[in-house]
């Protein structure tokens, strides 16, 4: 759901983040410039989102680190992904949010949001150079893999895409390397 303040920069929504001026400070992402409120999660999606952080915290890296719902920066939007791998300990983030040089991968959990996720959200991260997006989508019973953004560009996109079921590894690949590999049924419902 959107509020009526169309084209907010970043500065702007964090002022009015810090200020208290948000109508719901604990569920709202800004868009492309545009205040959305994140609605609560299906028991479904939070237990694949529980699935998805034990599923990765697992195989994780030394150096990397492992975000549960906590928003990002990019140069037009502070969206919220379910789960982001950021570079660095935990404390780099303590008096900031990670932007797309810190981010190698998110991954949204996609019940009624699958339409959103699939194109602003895609966008969004695309436009940024977020080199992974995953979509664990319920609806679909899959888990569908973004990668090879474009970036900056008319009509920012991903290159790459794969979708997993079942028994199908998943790869999961952090700066350019498969550290690992997930079974799409250990993520989904």
């Amino acid at each position: 759901m959107s509020i009526a303040e169309p084209h907010l920069t970043v500065e702007q929504f964090l002022e009015m983040f810090e200020n208290g001026r948000l109508p719901d400070p604990d569920h709202s992402e800004l868009l492309d410039g545009r205040i959305v409120i994140r609605t609560a999660k299906s028991p479904l999606a939070a237990t694949c989102l529980a699935l998805a952080h034990e599923a990765f915290r697992v195989i994780l890296p030394s150096g990397w680190r492992l975000r549960n719902q906590s928003s990002i920066r990019t140069t037009d939007s502070i969206p919220e992904p379910d789960l982001a791998i950021v570079r660095g300990p935990a404390r780099d983030y303590a008096q900031r949010r990670p932007g797309p040089g810190d981010t190698v991968m998110v991954v949204e959990i996609s019940d009624s949001s699958l339409r959103q996720d699939r194109t602003l959200k895609s966008r969004i991260y695309a436009r940024a150079g977020i080199a992974v997006y995953w979509i664990v989508n319920i609806v679909d019973a899959q888990v569908e893999v973004y990668n090879d953004p474009t970036g900056p560009d008319p009509a920012p996109s991903y290159r790459g895409r794969a979708e997993y079921r079942d028994d199908d590894p998943i790869p999961v690949v952090i700066d350019g390397v498969e550290v690992g590999r997930i079974v799409a049924r250990n993520i989904l419902p």
